[in-house]
């Protein structure tokens, strides 16, 4: 993706021949034009991050933060330079949504997305377009403006590496009992999208599965610093 002016070739328009190409190859027809298609892949790869975190070598891991609006959760990532993510101290059981429907401003993935951080970006886009009836969504907004649906990345982060996929005697789910809350146990939604009828949901040992959006299942929300 690399200007040329010599040849006149314009960035943007190699990357859109070339995902015209790779539907041309796959046999595909897609139902949105290539350039809206291509504006959201790239809107969506700005939203991304990667993790990259040592949770042996982090000091922080399982203290408890409290915010300025009076609510509190426990450390499970922390990025190095003085940022990081927490976890509720309580949880609920709820539907992800009233129907299933698909969002359509969210990507779609095949499988879990172990080291993507997008879930206050995917909450934003579940209630922009269910409201009301973006029942996980909504409830984790209702801490607090900063709390959201952890995307599958987020979650599998907490559940499998945080918390060593051990359920209720993780470090984490120790330290959330210390401080007053309930530990990890069971499975838990996620903001990533399978397809318009199901969402991914992890379990204590860090396994992925999708399920249907109309079923009920544990929520964590979380919150980034």
């Amino acid at each position: 993706r690399t200007e040329n002016a010599l040849m006149s070739i314009n960035a943007n328009e190699i990357q859109l021949g070339c995902e015209s190409m790779a539907y041309k190859l796959l046999g595909v027809t897609p139902n949105k034009p290539i350039q809206e298609i291509s504006r959201e892949i790239k809107d969506e790869t700005q939203s991304k991050q990667t993790i990259y975190s040592d949770v042996s070598n982090s000091t922080i891991i399982g203290q408890l933060k409290t915010f300025p609006d009076g609510t509190s959760g426990v450390i499970f990532y922390d990025s190095g330079d003085g940022h990081g993510l927490v976890v509720a101290l309580y949880e609920f059981e709820e539907r992800w949504a009233k129907k299933n429907i698909d969002v359509y401003t969210i990507v779609n993935e095949e499988n879990c997305g172990k080291v993507i951080v997008s879930g206050a970006q995917n909450t934003d886009k579940i209630i922009a377009q269910l409201g009301d009836e973006a029942y996980a969504a909504v409830r984790c907004r209702q801490l607090g403006s900063d709390w959201y649906l952890p995307s599958s990345g987020e979650l599998y982060y907490l559940l499998k590496i945080a918390n060593q996929g051990k359920a209720e005697n993780g470090p984490v789910s120790l330290a959330l009992v210390r401080n007053g809350g309930k530990q990890i146990d069971g499975w838990y939604w996620s903001s990533s999208e399978n397809d318009k009828d199901e969402a991914f949901n992890i379990s204590d040992s860090g396994s992925c599965h999708s399920e249907e959006k109309t079923e009920e299942v544990k929520v964590r929300p979380v919150r980034a610093f």
